[in-house]
Parts: structure tokens; C-alpha cells; sequence
């Protein structure tokens, strides 16, 4: 009895190892890169105030440099796109400069009256930007009255040409 529990055991041993080796599987994995683009803004401007001018000058102004733009794409021609949702105040222009990131900067940029997105950098490439420059600029003219403290909200779009 004792052997063929032996034999039984030793069997099994041999019928388990060469199971382990001689067994393989296989699968199919999927894989895909879809396009990418990913736009985040950070910081907030500080309230453009506008108190004092020059003597002789034709506008007076306000700036703010302290917002940042960061942008990942892995596709070509996109660009990014600036509009606001309110005009603004007769005799103001506000303008926005954004840095290249992987693209072409359009430089300043009015969007006083952007109610429809304005390209303010074109032609993106693949790839990552980031710590990019916003730059806002707050102008009124001599015809501009008083405005009363008031906002707009500034719609930034990265979008297909």
C-alpha cells in the first residue's frame, strides 16, 4: 500500500511540473492614444484700478502679469482662443497677452468686445507648456468716465484651428 501511495504521489509531482511547463496562454490587450488637450489657468489678477496717467498720455492704465497658463497636447494646429462674456465700458479696452506656449503667440490681444472666442496663440505642437504668462491690460481713454468697481469673466478655449 505504502508504494502505491509512493507511485501515486510521485506521479502527481511529475504530472504537475510538466503541467506548470508545458502550459502557456495568451491574450489580446487593446491599446490607443486618443488626441489630448488640456488647458488649466492659475492664480487670479489682481484688480486693475486705474488712478493716475501721465501728462499728455492718451490712455490710462492698469496692469497685471500674475496669472499662468499650462497646456499638454499631442496634437498639431490647435490653438487658444480668448472672449468674454461682457463688453466693455465705453471708452476701456481691455487686452490680453498670452505666452507662446508650443505655439505662436498672437501678442497683444483686444478682447473689449471678444463675445466670441479671439486666437490669442495659434498653431500649438505636440507637447507641454507650462508656468506660461498671462498678461492683462485695463486702458480708458480721456473720453472714459468713472466705472464703478465691476468684473468679467474671461473664457479661455483650446480648440481645433
Amino acid at each position: 500500500m505504502r508504494s502505491i501511495s509512493t507511485a501515486f504521489l510521485i506521479l502527481t509531482a511529475v504530472l504537475c511540473a510538466s503541467a506548470q511547463h508545458g502550459t502557456s496562454v495568451t491574450q489580446t490587450l487593446a491599446l490607443e492614444v486618443r488626441p489630448v488637450a488640456v488647458f488649466a489657468v492659475t492664480g487670479d489678477p489682481q484688480p486693475l484700478v486705474i488712478t493716475t496717467t501721465a501728462a499728455g498720455s492718451e490712455f490710462m492704465s492698469a496692469e497685471d502679469r500674475s496669472t499662468r497658463f499650462t497646456m499638454t497636447t499631442n496634437t498639431t494646429g490647435r490653438r487658444i482662443a480668448v472672449s468674454l462674456d461682457v463688453p466693455m465700458p465705453a471708452g476701456t479696452r481691455l487686452l490680453v497677452r498670452l505666452s507662446n506656449g508650443t505655439g505662436t503667440s498672437a501678442g497683444i490681444v483686444d478682447i473689449s468686445t471678444a463675445l466670441t472666442p479671439v486666437t490669442a496663440v495659434a498653431d500649438l505642437q505636440p507637447g507641454l507648456s507650462t508656468d506660461q504668462e498671462i498678461a492683462y491690460t485695463f486702458l480708458a481713454d480721456a473720453t472714459a468716465e468713472p466705472v464703478a468697481p465691476q468684473s468679467r469673466t474671461i473664457t479661455f478655449t483650446m480648440t481645433e484651428r
